[in-house]
C-alpha cells in the first residue's frame, strides 16, 4: 500500500486498520501548556455535515431551474450511522446537523483526516444561464455556479436570482470557489454525499469545472 509516497508492508486490512489508530491515537494525546497546566487539545480526526436547517421558503439552482429546497432526514441518518460506526472503532468525531450545520463552521475547520457532508448541491451550466447577458445565475468563472447548501441558504439562493455574487457575500451557500480556501492540505478523503456534485463544464486543455 501507498500513502503519501510512503510505502507499507501489510498483511491484511486488520494491518491498515491499525495504523490508521495508531496515527488518531498520536494526534489525540496533543497538548498545549496554559497557565501552567496540561490541557489536552480535542481535534477531530472526522468531521461530519448533515442535514442542514435550509429554513425560510426559498429557491435553489437544483438543474439550473429555480426548485423549493426540502429538508434531508435521510441525509441526516446517513452522518448518524456514518458517526455511530466510526465512534465505536474509537475514531475522534464531531457532527453538525440541522442549524449547527453552517458554512462558517466549514469554513473554520483545520485539516480533518475525513471531511463527510450529505446536503444538497448544485451546478448551474452555460444553457440555463440568463439569455439577456446579465447577472441573473451567469458567470464566466465556472467555480462560482456550483456549490454546497449549508443552514440558511434558502433565502441566499432567493438573493442569488439577482446575482449570483451574492452566494460569496453571506453563509449558507459553499460555492466551488470558495472551497478552494478550505484547509484541506492533509485532508485524506472528503465524501461529498450530494447532488449534482459530480457535474460541470468541460474546458479544453482544463479538464472539468
Amino acid at each position: 500500500m501507498i500513502d503519501k509516497n510512503i510505502f507499507y508492508i501489510v498483511s491484511n486490512s486488520k494491518d491498515i486498520y491499525l495504523q490508521r489508530k495508531e496515527a488518531n491515537d498520536k494526534e489525540l494525546k496533543k497538548e498545549q501548556k496554559k497557565e501552567g497546566e496540561e490541557v489536552e487539545i480535542f481535534k477531530p480526526a472526522v468531521v461530519l455535515f448533515g442535514n442542514p436547517e435550509f429554513s425560510e421558503q426559498g429557491a435553489s439552482a437544483q438543474g439550473g431551474s429555480i426548485t423549493p429546497v426540502d429538508p434531508l432526514p435521510g441525509a441526516e441518518k446517513e452522518v448518524e450511522d456514518v458517526k455511530a460506526i466510526l465512534d465505536k472503532n474509537e475514531w475522534r468525531t464531531q457532527m453538525y446537523l440541522g442549524e449547527t450545520a453552517t458554512e462558517s463552521k466549514v469554513k473554520k475547520m483545520e485539516n480533518p483526516k475525513v471531511f463527510h457532508i450529505a446536503t444538497h448541491g448544485f451546478f448551474i451550466d452555460d444553457a440555463n444561464e440568463d439569455e439577456e447577458g446579465g447577472e441573473l445565475l451567469a458567470s464566466n468563472n465556472p467555480l462560482l455556479k456550483s456549490g454546497l447548501l449549508f443552514t440558511g441558504a434558502n433565502k441566499l439562493l432567493g438573493e442569488a436570482q439577482e446575482s449570483i455574487y451574492n452566494l460569496n457575500k453571506k453563509d449558507g451557500v459553499l460555492t466551488a470557489y470558495e472551497a478552494m480556501n478550505l484547509q484541506l492540505d492533509n485532508t485524506e478523503l472528503v465524501v461529498l454525499s450530494a447532488c449534482e456534485t459530480g457535474l460541470g463544464e468541460i474546458k479544453d486543455g482544463e479538464g472539468v469545472y
